[in-house]
């Protein structure tokens, strides 16, 4: 009773990320006059996690001046601050008259909260003091609650005996927390006793194993600098401790300093110590010498950023430094800056020794990326001629040779390329691809036969590539065209046998016309784990109060265990995804399978879950797309992490760039847009099940649709030009980036896996 008091008033004075919001204005649910009725079905899509629908509802109503009450811009708040739209919730509530006479506060609190998260901590302290002021002395749960936002402005505003005092309070009206905020509050005490007082008492495990890292920070702020060096070097953080020691060292020592730091980007040269150290460097011994700068970059190239590796070795050789190596490594870095043309250059300044022919490689590539496209191609036949002998760079030279020939429309040549580098090279890793396509230009050109009799030399000499299941299948497809039924029925079987899971099973199987592999029925029955269950209702709290990095901390010590049985790894994920975290038990599960496992359909629908609230099925077919689609789409994009966010900046669980996303929310006529909305599931779904229907739409068929989703429909309208394309198989086969073809035929196994495992839940209609 006492969590569920805590949750309820957490959820109205903090409105945390994506948790259960309940429908209560006033923090006691029992004690709330009824909401109005034109409120209700926004209160009750709140209610339901569905925060943006809730602020959809309401956009109508707060235009209304008669009916823009103080009740219907509290929920309106409310709703906004549950998609962390802290804008809005600031436009929502600043400046209205009522803040102080109704709701107990609350609405203060909303607005402290949207304050903070904007980092307005002066403004933030005020609201925070007022809503403390109004909180119900006889309701622990909200003042706890309000005291954390007083903490936290408190923090921001460099008052530690003051935010100490509110993290020691909040702690006493919270106790299911209360270790986190102890910690808080230890982290700004002077005192040490009191401290060592504090985390004895703690029983938290997550907790307690921050104690170390909470001292050091203690001694930090306590001036103790010497002594805080000496809690982070304990810590592993050794580039901190040696930043901590420079700011009190005399010139010897911070000359010492100075090679210590020098001599740990070389020995952890890579790593984020390395990184840490550089940065360290920079920032306290700026301008560095040349061979400094060659230190530093050389672990930049391995570990980035490449902006610094790239100005660590212009400096470097501008003062004749470097090696061979180093060139290569400057190069690689301008490439990966996307300074393509200053890339080329560079790689070819690297004439001689063992990257030569790599680099050679390279720079052709590069000049391709720059558009310079005859010069690229002289440079790959240059490369292949030049470097014959050595069969990384050549047989790399060819095949580049080959995919431009067949982006050209040159099947002719693309297939002489392909089989120059198998007769050539037959031990290269590119060989067997090589093999393949070479095969499938002559199937796409009517020569079925010959295809057939080279798809089947290649499974003989590359018996374990992994083009083998692909050689297998069009093999059968290719003695089927033939007329020879029976081999191709024979090499089909064979395939379902070998490799059941696989994308080509999955095709296999249909031309047999027989169900593809599912995992054996079995029940979702899985233990409860008091600590899992203990660990979970803490994170939820903290996640409600801001407190992420508590959160988080909690998260990852569900997954600490490195000698989990099976069994536990099973039932803590399935208590995440009880918790609506299905997304972080897919790694405990994939644990679990390698640790033994069973194979089972509750196993599997641990590894391919669905967002809780049948938002998933919902949205999908609002938009007329098969739910199965989207769900193993989801999948592959995100792993159902609704914060995820891509190396390119795409957001969410179907991975939309906040471009798109905005183009998107005004197509649909959204009435606010924050990018904050990317990470809200139901939001997400929305906006990418609208691409995604406009994919297929533009595209003939489904794998057209993925793979304009996730190269681009410009690169699709290239490769629709190849021979055999309109088959939807061929397609695939030849599209010529690697990633995009996996993805492809990774949503189309997964597609029939979920259908498998859910049934009318994702099937299509």
């Amino acid at each position: 009773m006492m969590l569920c008091l805590i949750l309820v008033a957490l959820a109205v004075a903090a409105c945390g990320p994506r948790s259960p919001i309940t429908d209560s204005a006033a923090g006691v649910a029992v004690t709330d006059p009824p909401l109005p009725p034109d409120l209700r079905d926004a209160a009750d899509a709140l209610a339901a996690g569905r925060p943006w629908r809730a602020t959809e509802l309401l956009t109508p109503i707060l235009r209304d001046p008669s009916r823009r009450t103080p009740e219907a811009l509290l929920l309106a708040a409310r709703a906004a601050a549950a998609w962390h739209g802290w804008s809005e919730v600031e436009r929502l509530l600043q400046g209205e008259r009522w803040l102080d006479s109704a709701f107990d506060g609350r609405a203060r609190a909303l607005l402290a909260r949207a304050l903070l998260e904007q980092h307005d901590d002066s403004s933030a302290l005020r609201q925070a003091r007022l809503a403390l002021a109004a909180a119900p002395a006889d309701d622990p749960d909200v003042l706890g609650a309000r005291l954390v936002l007083l903490a936290r402005a408190y923090e921001r505003g460099e008052l530690a005996d003051s935010a100490r005092r509110a993290w020691e309070r909040a702690a006493r009206e919270l106790p299911a927390v209360s270790d986190w905020l102890r910690l808080r509050a230890a982290a700004l005490s002077p005192d040490s006793a009191a401290r060592g007082a504090d985390y004895a008492a703690m029983t938290a495990l997550a907790a307690v194993r921050r104690v170390p890292a909470t001292e050091a920070a203690a001694l930090l702020r306590a001036g103790d600098t010497l002594r805080a060096a000496e809690a982070y070097d304990a810590l592993g953080e050794r580039a901190t401790a040696l930043r901590l020691r420079a700011a009190v060292a005399d010139s010897a020592g911070r000359a010492a300093i100075r090679r210590d730091l020098v001599r740990l980007v070389e020995r952890r040269r890579g790593t984020g110590e390395a990184r840490r150290a550089a940065a360290v460097l920079d920032d306290l011994f700026a301008p560095l010498t040349a061979s400094e700068e060659l230190a530093v970059a050389r672990s930049a190239a391995d570990a980035g950023p490449a902006a610094r590796a790239a100005r660590g070795f212009a400096r470097a050789f501008a003062a004749r430094l470097g090696t061979t190596r180093d060139r290569f490594a400057y190069a690689s870095a301008l490439s990966a800056l996307g300074r393509d043309r200053d890339a080329a250059r560079e790689y070819g300044r690297v004439r001689r020794g063992s990257l030569a022919p790599r680099a050679a490689y390279l720079r052709a590539r590069a000049l391709l990326r720059a558009g310079r496209g005859r010069e690229a191609r002289a440079a790959l036949r240059r490369v292949a001629a030049r470097y014959r002998h050595d069969a990384s760079a050549a047989s790399s030279a060819i095949f580049l040779l080959g995919d431009l020939a067949a982006d050209a429309r040159d099947d002719h040549g693309a297939r002489a390329r392909f089989r120059e580098l198998a007769r050539r090279y037959p031990r290269s890793h590119f060989a067997p691809r090589a093999e393949l396509l070479a095969a499938l230009i002559a199937f796409a050109n009517g020569d079925e036969r010959t295809a057939a009799a080279e798809l089947d030399a290649l499974v003989e000499r590359h018996p374990h590539s992994d083009e083998v299941n692909a050689a297998t299948y069009w093999s059968a497809r290719a003695w089927a065209a033939e007329g020879a039924t029976e081999k191709a029925t024979t090499r089909w079987r064979r395939l379902v046998e070998r490799s059941p899971r696989s994308y080509y099973s999955l095709l296999a199987a249909r031309r047999l016309g027989i169900e593809s592999w599912s995992p054996s029925s079995a029940p979702d029955s899985f233990p409860r784990l008091a600590g899992v269950d203990s660990a979970l209702d803490r994170a939820a709290i903290l996640s409600r109060l801001g407190l992420r990095d508590e959160a988080r901390r909690e998260y990852a010590s569900l997954s600490a265990d490195p000698d989990a049985s099976p069994e536990r790894l099973l039932a803590t994920a399935a208590a995440l995804r009880a918790h609506g975290l299905a997304w972080r038990g897919i790694a405990l599960a994939t644990r679990a399978l390698s640790r033994g496992a069973p194979r089972d359909a509750s196993t599997y629908r641990l590894l391919y879950p669905l967002p809780p609230g049948g938002v998933l099925a919902a949205a999908a077919r609002e938009r007329d797309l098969d739910p199965a689609l989207v769900a193993a789409l989801v999948r592959q994009e995100s792993r159902f992490d609704p914060d995820a966010v891509s190396r390119a900046g795409a957001v969410g669980l179907m991975q939309i760039m906040p471009r798109v996303g905005r183009q998107l929310a005004s197509a649909l006529h959204f009435p606010v847009w924050d990018t904050e909305l990317l990470r809200q599931p139901d939001v997400n779904l929305r906006l990418g099940t609208s691409h995604l229907a406009a994919a297929l739409h533009d595209q003939a068929g489904v794998a057209r649709a993925l793979a304009a989703y996730n190269a681009g429909a410009a690169r699709v309208a290239r490769w629709i030009t190849k021979r055999g394309t309109d088959d939807a198989e061929m397609f695939v086969e030849r599209i010529p980036y690697a990633e995009t073809r996996d993805y492809v035929r990774i949503i189309e196994r997964d597609r029939a896996l979920y259908r498998a495992l859910y049934g009318d839940a994702v099937a299509a209609e």
